[in-house]
């Protein structure tokens, strides 16, 4: 299976995505507080100069002096961030308007969203205090086209900034994420696509340097952990259907399938011959023996046969006393013959369990496979039939059953 979108260019559209966000976040925050703060300015301007001619244009506003008023309007002028003045009584009527500079259009968001322009207004009041209320409201408003000049002066700049910022934040947190899950993940799924399947189950990945602690270890460690177990249990299943757990021998329906096999590959070659064996002392110890002793004895009959046989032969555990060996080589009547009383000075020697000491007995019979080739089955048959006729004709004895005369 290909990989059509690789976590390293996922990883990457995703933290650039967060990283944007986390930054347009920002911006807007930083935006709106400079946006207030040159408000703020703008707002004290304004009151500082109005303040220097509020107390000539509230006796100008009490005499009606309306040249002179103006002439004090025009000295606002100077400040450069006013661009209006308003001269406004009591009842909220307009008595004299006066535009230093010509208004730009300012974006109706822009000025819903900044509330946008910036005016105050100060109280003008008789010099004799006579009246209670003040004369007018001396009205002034900022010029909206400075501000929104300043926002897309400070727009343009934060974004540039943090556009880098981002860019610099997405490769390092990239790369970080790439050396420290990306490569791993990728390394192990490497390994995992080029198993061989002969190495599934006793499979097993390395721990990788510096993930010994982290996530990625307890992965391995739990798959490493799982496919241990599941070897166990494949194994335990294994020898329950072929062969026997404890003497790693296969049982009669594996040994069965070998005889078939090697009948097929060996039709013109030298007979087939199977013995079975039955070791008398370990019925009779059944009951006398602890398991581990009888573990014991059973290990060591094996290995005396194994002791007797070469590569050639193949050796099966048909119950817990009885044994089947399959030679495909050399397999005359004479040498297997040779054989099978070899075995029987091997498996009679005493065997010493703790305070006892045991004396094996054993009966065994052999049956050839002859040229009108009975099924294997039949042949295993043959030889358990002539070991039986040996177990009858008394201790550690080898017959071998003859096709017509039966047992002999």
């Amino acid at each position: 299976m290909r990989v059509t979108r690789s976590l390293t260019i996922k990883q990457m559209a995703m933290v650039s995505t967060v990283t944007l966000i986390i930054v347009s976040l920002f911006i807007l925050l930083q935006l709106f507080h400079f946006v207030q703060q040159r408000r703020l300015d703008y707002a004290q301007q304004m009151e500082s100069v109005a303040l220097t001619i509020r107390q000539p244009l509230s006796e100008a506003v009490l005499k009606a002096d309306i040249p002179l008023v103006e002439r004090l309007l025009a000295t606002l002028k100077l400040s450069g961030v006013i661009a209006r003045a308003d001269i406004v009584l009591p009842d909220n009527i307009h008595a004299l308007h006066n535009e230093f500079i010509l208004e730009k259009p300012v974006p109706a968001l822009v000025s819903h969203l900044f509330e946008l322009p910036v005016s105050i207004r100060i109280p003008l009041y008789s010099p004799e205090r006579a009246m209670r209320g003040p004369l007018a409201l001396l009205v002034l408003q900022a010029d909206s086209a400075r501000i929104y000049q300043f926002i897309r002066v400070t727009v343009a700049t934060m974004l540039i900034a943090y556009l880098l910022l981002a860019l610099m934040l997405t490769v390092a947190i990239s790369w970080c994420i790439n050396r420290l899950v990306i490569r791993p993940v990728r390394h192990l799924a490497l390994a995992l696509k080029t198993l061989a399947p002969e190495d599934l189950i006793a499979h097993q990945l390395p721990l990788l340097v510096g993930h010994r602690d982290d996530e990625l270890g307890q992965l391995i460690m739990a798959y490493n952990h799982n496919q241990q177990t599941l070897g166990s249990i494949y194994n335990e299943m294994y020898c329950k259907a072929s062969g026997f757990a404890l003497p790693s021998l296969p049982n009669e329906a594996l040994f069965l399938a070998l005889i078939e096999q090697h009948s097929k590959s060996v039709e013109n070659a030298a007979p087939l011959a199977v013995i079975v064996l039955r070791v008398e002392t370990l019925q009779e110890t059944h009951t006398l023996v602890t398991d581990d002793q009888r573990n014991i004895l059973l290990i060591t009959l094996v290995n005396r046969i194994r002791d007797c046989i070469d590569a050639s032969c193949v050796l099966a555990q048909i119950n817990h006393s009885d044994f089947a060996l399959l030679i495909t080589r050399d397999s005359h009547i004479f040498r297997t013959m040779r054989l099978a009383r070899k075995m029987t000075r091997k498996l009679t020697q005493p065997v010493t369990l703790g305070q006892f000491q045991l004396h094996p007995e054993t009966s065994m019979g052999i049956s050839l496979h002859e040229k009108e080739t009975p099924h294997a089955k039949e042949l295993l048959n043959r030889a358990s039939s002539a070991m039986m006729s040996a177990h009858y004709h008394g201790k550690n004895q080898i017959n071998v059953f003859r096709t017509g005369n039966g047992d002999g």
